[in-house]
């Protein structure tokens, strides 16, 4: 009879949040709000969550994610840590990895950005290796993109959205985390180009090459630490005769001594646009 009983109430529980669950998706914010409060009362710690989403004051907000956090509940703790990351960026990697470590995959994306810009934490691209590593396979897991969209604008634009595909590659071609390892970036490239396509992602995502992404890695604010790696790489590419790709190391680097090197690399392999760009910027820098 006790575990009749039990059963019978978990049922309960369950319709009574999915009836909330219900009306928030066929957007009835009245009825969804009165089955969530059931569903609270009942220490359902997802009806929080559903609470706090159709809450507009902030304060009330964060209240109701925090009862759900302290419960337990792995996506108030990410979206706990949203509220904070604006103003308190300490307790809102506290916060991400803590949810990270529970396995939701925003948490595991945001956490590897994190780690990466140094926000919250100490710089650390070991660790943003892992996180990125541990969200692919987790978004594998779950079998969606590991491209993460939902993250909100903050003063750090480079945590706009994630595009784990994108720094795993980054990290195995300069070893940062792992061996180096040019097949498997060649291969988490050819998955992120697939996405390309996909109406979600198609008007954030552009298709990358992977001798375009080393152009790129050599126009990017590297840690110091890795800045050997970096030149290793920059003396792999220089075995490479294609203008084209000097041409778009020159138009993507902003340090114009560095660009007139590359635009003259261009030049030496037959670009007449490579030689008008060498001689351009080489006039500049003489008159001033």
């Amino acid at each position: 009879m006790y575990r009749f009983s039990t059963l019978c109430w978990r049922i309960y529980h369950l319709c009574v949040f999915t009836c909330g669950h219900y009306y928030k998706e066929s957007e009835n914010n009245t009825l969804a709000k009165k089955w969530y409060e059931k569903a609270a009362e009942q220490k359902i710690t997802r009806a929080y969550v559903g609470l706090a989403n159709l809450e507009e004051n902030k304060s009330d907000k964060k209240a109701l994610l925090e009862k759900a956090s302290a419960l337990g509940d792995a996506k108030a703790d990410y979206n706990l840590a949203i509220s904070y990351l604006e103003n308190d960026e300490l307790t809102a990697a506290m916060l991400v990895e803590k949810s990270a470590k529970a396995g939701y995959f925003h948490a595991m994306s945001l956490l590897s950005g994190m780690y990466r810009e140094g926000i919250g934490v100490k710089q650390n691209w070991e660790k943003a290796f892992d996180w990125s590593l541990q969200t692919y396979q987790r978004a594998k897991a779950l079998n969606v993109a590991a491209v993460d969209l939902s993250i909100p604008a903050t003063k750090n634009t480079n945590l706009l959205f994630e595009d784990t595909y994108k720094q795993l590659v980054i990290f195995y071609l300069l070893g940062i985390g792992t061996e180096k390892n040019e097949a498997k970036a060649q291969q988490l490239l050819a998955e992120r180009n697939s996405l390309v396509q996909n109406k979600t992602v198609k008007n954030i995502l552009e298709e990358l090459s992977l001798d375009e992404l080393k152009v790129e890695i050599l126009t990017m604010d590297i840690p110091k630490e890795y800045q050997e790696r970096v030149a290793i790489l920059e003396a792999e590419m220089n075995s490479n005769h294609d203008p084209e790709f000097w041409l778009k190391l020159g138009e993507k680097t902003e340090d114009q001594t560095k660009a007139k090197d590359y635009f003259g690399s261009a030049c030496d392999f037959g670009s007449q646009k490579g030689c008008d760009k060498y001689r351009e910027i080489n006039e500049k820098q003489m008159n001033k």
